[in-house]
């Protein structure tokens, strides 16, 4: 990885865990506080560099902007309708939708990411 200060400066702020599966522009406006001279071309470059060389994923959602997230394991995501936050879970699901859809249409599964829809605890609490 060629050393760049902004890359490594992007880097730290993702592993710090002060933004939650933030997009290329909130990190934009973390990343003005530490180095205020950067620009958001900068930010996408290197953003999309670290999820290309496997340090960040890049999580794209149909419609919305891509979001990145430093939490390289496998896991699955939640998504609240009400206010977009990302929440993380990993849990051991049973595989029945992947033999089903095997038996059924002969497709083979290779990795599954589940995203579930719903609203959080804050903005059930309005409704």
């Amino acid at each position: 990885m060629k050393y760049s200060r902004q890359k490594d400066e992007i880097l730290k702020l993702m592993r710090s865990g002060k933004l939650n599966h933030p997009s290329a522009a909130e990190v934009f406006v973390a990343m003005k506080e530490i180095l205020p001279d950067i620009g958001i071309a900068t930010v996408y470059r290197n953003l999309n560099a670290l999820s290309d060389m496997g340090f960040l994923k890049r999580l794209s959602f149909a419609g919305e902007a891509d979001r990145y997230d430093f939490n390289l394991e496998d896991h699955h995501h939640a998504i609240c309708l009400e206010c977009g936050k990302i929440f993380d879970f990993d849990m051991k699901l049973d595989g029945s939708i992947e033999k089903e859809l095997g038996e059924k249409s002969g497709f083979s599964v290779t990795s599954v990411k589940y995203i579930v829809f719903g609203y959080c605890k804050k903005c059930a609490c309005g409704k």
